[in-house]
C-alpha cells in the first residue's frame, strides 16, 4: 500500500504521463525569433519556413496521411511556441512534440551550420521538459542536436541506409512504405561522428556506417544530423504538397509516425547483456534465454502506461587456445590437465578463464619427419676419390653403406652412401685427306701432316676414352685455258658460279683420286655497253618489248656491233624527287579568321584542293576559308610536268573565342540585362547553360545560346548576390565545359 501511495503522490506532483488526447500537438519554435543571419536565411529551416511549409508541413496536416482515417491514426495540429521560459510553460501549452528549427550564424557569406544559436536558457527548458516524461518528445536537427551530446560534421556520404542488425524501431519499413536507402540534399550534409555516453539507437547511417538519424536513449528524443532530410526547394529532396511521392517523402512521414507513437504511446527502455554461453538471462516476461538476439517485452509502468523493454543479448568472445608441438618419436608432451602423451593427435581440455566462462585448449601433437638422405658420388675408375663419414672410409674399394647421424631438429637421421666409379674406354682409327685439309680432334687439336697421333676424349659416361688414329694425305693436280665470249653470255664454273666479266678465274675440279684439280681460266667478254637513267612517277611502270619495268629496275636494249657481239643499252628507272614545298600538316583556325593557310609551293606545280566546301579557290596555294563548314581536314594535290601526283593532308583545328561577363544588371536599361555567351562566331552543335544558387539549387536552364538568364527563377526576381554557372557545349564535334561565378546587381 505504501508503494502505491508513493506512485499516486508522484502522479499528483507531475501529472500523468499517459496522453489520452486524440490530437498530437506539435509545438515549434519559429525561426524568425532565433535567426542570427543578416541575410535572414535561418527562418527557411523552420516549420513555418520556406523549405518546410510547402512540403513536410503539407504532408503532416493532410488527413489522408495523419488522422483518424489516414495512413496512421494520429491527427497532428501545429502550435507556435512563444513561451519557453520553463518546462512547466511548455507543459501548460499542451505540447506533445517540440520541433526545433535550425538556427545558425551567417556573416559575410560564412555559414556556421555546425552550431545552434538558440539561447542556452531555451535549450535548458526544452531539455528539462523532455526528461520529465518519456512521452515528451523533442525533434532536434543539425546544430541543435549538439546540446544532447552529439558531435556533428558536414561529412555525410550518400546513400543513407538502415543500421545493420536488429533494432527496436525501423523508419525504413513503416506505415508510409518501405525504402532501402535515401540521399541527403543541399550543400550541407550532416553526420554524427560521436554520440553521448548514455547511448543511442541508430535508425539510419551513411555509406561509411556513421549515424545520421538516432533515437536518444536518455531522453527518448529523435536526433537528425541534417535538417535537409525534411526540406524541399533545393535544400532537400522532399516533394511539394501532401503527396508521398519519393523515398525522402516516405522517410519523413515514417519518422513522424514514430514520433506519434513515442508521444502518445509506449516509452522504450534498452538493456544490454554480455553473457557466457552457459549463462541464462531472465526477461521481463519471466522467460529464461541464453540465445544472442533482440527481445521486446511490453510492460505497464508506474503511471499505468505501456513501456517497451528491449533486451539485447550478446555472447562474450571466448577464443580457443591452440598449441602445436612437433616432437621426435617417444618424446613426451604435458597437456593442460597435467597428463603426459607422446602419441601424435589432437587433445582437447576445458578450463575456466578469468571471465568465468569455459575456455577450450586444443593441443595438436605432430611427429617430426626426418626422411633418410643419400650421399651420391659419380666418378671414374682410378680417380682416387674417398670420403670419411662417422669414422668410416668410403672409396672405390668400399663404395656403399649407411650411417646414423643427429639432425638439426635433434632427432636421428639415416644417411645412405652410394659411390659409383665408371670404367674408361679406348679405340683406333685410320684417316685419309687431300692436301690443304686439316683434321680437328675431339680434344680440339688440329693436325695437317701425315703420322700416328693419340687423342684423349670424354666418353658418353663422362670418363676418359683414348683414341689412336693414322693420318695420310693424297696429291692434287693443276692446268690453264683461255675463253672468249660476247657480253650478255654467261660462263659457268664447275661449282655453279656464273661469270659475266672478263678476268682470270680458278675453277676447282675433282681428279681421279678425289682431290682437287685446279684449272686457271683467262676469260674475255667482247662488248659495247651504254648506261642511262630515266625518271618516272612513283608507282608507274614502263613497257619495253612487251615487259613492264618499275622504279629501281633496269631494262636492256640490244643491237649487233661490228665484232658480231651485242651492243648493250642499260636504262635504270629512278623515281622523280618529291617537290620542295612547305605545307603544314595541321592548321589552327580561330573564330573570325579568314585565311589561315601559309603554304609555299613553286609555280611549276599544278594545284587542286579537295573537298571544295568552304574554300575560295581550288587551284591557289592559300585560299580563304569559311570556318562555318567545320570540315576536319582538306587534301591538296600537286602535279608536275611528267604528270606525277603528290597528296598532302591538312588537318583543321577550330578554336571558338567568346566573352562571358562576370557581372550583369537585369534592370531593363538595355545594358547587361541578361547573362549569355558574347562574341562567338562558331557553329555550336549542342548547348546547355545552368545557373545555381549558393546552396547548389538549380535556378535556370537554357539549351539555346541566343537566350540568356534575366536574374529570375520561377517568375520571381532574385536578390543581388553571387551565383554560379556551368556551360556545356559541342563545337566542331568536340565537347567543352565552362564553370564560374557571376554577380547579379540591381
Amino acid at each position: 500500500a505504501a508503494s502505491l501511495l508513493s506512485v499516486e503522490s508522484v502522479k499528483a506532483q507531475i501529472g500523468s504521463c499517459c496522453d489520452t488526447a486524440s490530437v498530437i500537438t506539435l509545438c515549434y519554435l519559429s525561426g524568425q525569433e532565433y535567426c542570427l543571419s543578416p541575410q535572414n536565411s535561418c527562418p527557411e529551416y523552420a516549420i513555418d519556413g520556406d523549405f518546410l511549409q510547402n512540403g513536410l508541413v503539407q504532408k503532416l496536416l493532410s488527413a489522408a496521411n495523419f488522422g483518424p482515417s489516414g495512413t496512421v491514426d494520429c491527427e497532428i495540429e501545429l502550435f507556435r511556441l512563444l513561451d519557453v521560459s520553463s518546462s512547466q510553460a511548455i507543459t501548460d501549452a499542451g505540447c506533445d512534440i517540440v520541433f526545433m528549427p535550425n538556427s545558425f550564424m551567417n556573416t559575410n557569406n560564412q555559414l556556421d551550420l555546425l552550431n545552434s544559436y538558440i539561447p542556452v536558457p531555451v535549450f535548458e527548458s526544452i531539455y528539462a521538459w523532455s526528461t520529465e516524461c518519456p512521452q515528451n518528445l523533442v525533434v532536434a536537427t543539425q546544430g541543435e542536436a549538439t546540446y544532447w551530446g552529439y558531435v556533428l560534421e558536414n561529412a555525410n556520404f550518400n546513400p543513407n541506409t538502415a543500421a545493420p542488425g536488429p533494432v527496436p524501431l525501423d523508419i525504413f519499413n513503416g506505415p508510409f512504405g518501405s525504402l532501402t536507402q535515401f540521399s541527403q540534399g543541399g550543400s550541407f550534409q550532416g553526420v554524427f561522428t560521436d554520440v553521448p555516453p548514455t547511448g543511442t539507437i541508430i535508425l539510419a547511417n551513411d555509406a561509411l556506417g556513421r549515424p545520421t538519424v538516432c533515437l536518444d536513449i536518455a531522453t527518448n528524443d529523435i536526433m537528425l544530423g541534417d535538417i535537409g532530410i525534411f526540406c524541399s526547394q533545393g535544400a532537400g529532396p522532399v516533394s511539394f504538397g501532401p503527396g508521398v511521392n519519393n523515398n525522402n517523402d516516405i522517410l519523413a512521414c515514417n519518422i513522424f509516425a514514430l514520433a506519434c507513437e513515442i508521444a502518445a504511446a509506449s516509452p522504450i527502455t534498452v538493456q544490454n547483456f554480455l553473457i557466457c554461453p552457459q549463462d541464462l538471462i531472465l526477461l521481463p516476461d519471466g522467460s529464461l534465454v541464453n540465445v544472442p538476439g533482440l527481445y521486446l517485452d511490453t510492460l505497464q509502468n508506474a503511471f499505468g502506461c505501456d513501456s517497451v523493454v528491449a533486451s539485447v543479448i550478446e555472447l562474450k568472445e571466448i577464443p580457443n587456445t591452440i598449441r602445436t608441438f612437433a616432437i621426435c618419436p617417444f618424446e613426451p608432451v604435458e597437456l593442460a590437465d597435467g597428463s603426459l602423451v607422446s602419441a601424435p593427435g589432437i587433445y582437447i581440455d576445458s578450463l575456466t578463464n578469468a571471465e568465468g566462462c569455459d575456455s577450450v585448449i586444443i593441443t595438436e601433437i605432430q611427429l617430426k619427419v626426418i626422411p633418410p638422405t643419400t650421399f651420391n658420388y659419380d666418378g671414374c675408375e682410378g680417380d682416387n676419390y674417398s670420403v670419411l663419414i662417422n669414422g668410416m672410409d668410403y672409396s672405390e674399394s668400399n663404395p656403399q653403406g649407411s650411417e646414423v647421424l643427429l639432425s638439426n631438429t635433434g632427432c636421428d637421421s639415416i644417411l645412405n652412401i652410394n659411390l659409383i666409379f665408371k670404367p674408361n674406354a679406348s679405340g683406333q682409327e685410320s684417316l685419309v685427306y687431300c692436301p690443304g685439309e686439316s683434321y680437328l680432334s675431339g680434344s680440339g687439336q688440329i693436325f695437317n701432316q701425315p703420322g700416328i697421333y693419340f687423342d684423349t676424349l670424354t666418353a658418353f659416361n663422362g670418363c676418359d676414352s683414348v683414341v689412336t688414329f693414322n693420318l695420310d694425305y693424297l696429291e692434287n693436280s693443276a692446268g690453264s685455258t683461255a675463253v672468249s665470249l660476247c657480253v650478255g653470255e654467261v660462263f659457268t664454273l664447275s661449282n655453279g658460279q656464273q661469270i659475266f666479266q672478263s678476268g682470270q678465274y680458278i675453277d676447282t675440279l675433282s681428279n681421279v683420286n678425289g682431290c682437287d684439280s685446279l684449272l686457271q681460266i683467262d676469260l674475255l667478254f667482247k662488248s659495247d655497253s651504254t648506261y642511262l637513267q630515266r625518271g618516272i612517277c612513283d608507282g608507274d611502270q614502263v613497257q619495253i618489248n612487251g615487259q613492264f619495268y618499275s622504279v629501281g629496275e633496269t631494262y636492256l636494249e640490244v643491237t649487233p656491233n661490228v665484232e658480231g657481239c651485242d651492243s648493250l643499252l642499260f636504262t635504270t628507272l629512278v623515281e622523280v624527287a618529291d617537290p620542295l614545298v612547305v605545307i603544314p600538316s595541321k592548321v589552327v583556325v580561330e573564330s573570325g579568321q579568314v585565311t589561315p593557310f601559309k603554304n609555299s609551293i613553286p609555280l611549276t606545280y599544278g594545284i587542286k584542293w579537295s573537298p571544295e566546301d568552304g574554300l575560295s579557290c581550288m587551284d591557289c596555294p592559300n585560299p580563304s576559308l569559311d570556318a562555318r563548314e567545320g570540315l576536319d581536314s582538306y587534301t591538296i594535290t600537286l602535279t608536275d610536268t611528267l604528270g606525277c601526283l603528290w597528296d598532302y593532308k591538312v588537318a583543321m583545328e577550330y578554336i571558338c573565342n567568346f566573352y562571358l561577363p562576370n557581372v550583369f544588371s537585369p534592370n531593363n536599361d538595355g545594358i547587361n540585362d541578361d547573362f549569355r555567351m558574347l562574341g562567338s562566331a562558331c557553329r555550336l552543335e549542342a548547348f546547355e547553360m545552368k545557373i545555381y544558387d549558393r546552396w547548389g539549387g538549380l535556378l535556370f536552364t537554357s539549351q539555346d545560346d541566343r537566350f540568356g538568364w534575366d536574374g529570375t527563377s520561377e517568375g520571381k526576381r532574385l536578390d543581388p548576390g553571387v551565383y554560379t554557372y556551368t556551360i556545356n557545349y559541342v563545337a566542331y564535334g568536340k565537347p567543352r565545359q565552362i564553370a564560374g561565378e557571376l554577380t547579379l546587381i540591381r
